[in-house]
């Protein structure tokens, strides 16, 4: 059974592949996309499952909010992939600006519905980057249960 660490919670350092889940949370606003690819996830023993989705985002004070992007950043850069996911009715600012630090990293997994108002901007980033821009979360669930781990390009 895969495991899973939600934020704030600690990380132990173990030798094995890790999948942290950015993506939409809007301050909790957003779908819960998360639990569909934790439980989709769920059976695969060799996998550490990183979730920043608090139970509660709302009214986060300042030292609440920076342990949430302090252990963001820290888990983003322990991530074997960074599993991106763009819900067509989130907006996912902090999202949309930390994938700018992904593109070239050889690490991100990265989807987003068709319907999401930047869906363009993110296909011209794929297409530049020769990164597969996946327009459906299970496609994405079903691609990592198949192959284990992502192929860091696609061949374009």
């Amino acid at each position: 059974m895969a495991q899973v660490y939600t934020a704030p919670a600690y990380i132990p350092r173990e030798n094995i592949y890790t999948l942290f889940l950015a993506g939409a949370i809007d301050m909790g606003r957003a779908e819960n996309w998360q639990q569909a690819v934790i439980a989709g996830l769920e059976s695969r023993d060799d996998l550490i499952i990183l979730n920043p989705r608090r139970v509660a985002f709302n009214n986060m004070s300042p030292e609440l909010a920076d342990e949430q992007m302090l252990w963001e950043f820290d888990a983003l850069e322990r991530a074997n992939t960074v599993f991106m996911w763009f819900p067509g009715n989130s907006t996912a600012h902090t999202s949309f600006f930390e994938a700018g630090f992904y593109w070239q990293s050889g690490k991100l997994f990265v989807g987003a519905d068709p319907q999401y108002h930047r869906y363009r901007y993110l296909q011209l980033m794929a297409d530049r980057y020769r990164i597969e821009l996946h327009s459906s979360l299970s496609m994405m669930i079903d691609r990592l249960l198949h192959y284990g781990t992502v192929p860091a390009r696609v061949g374009k």
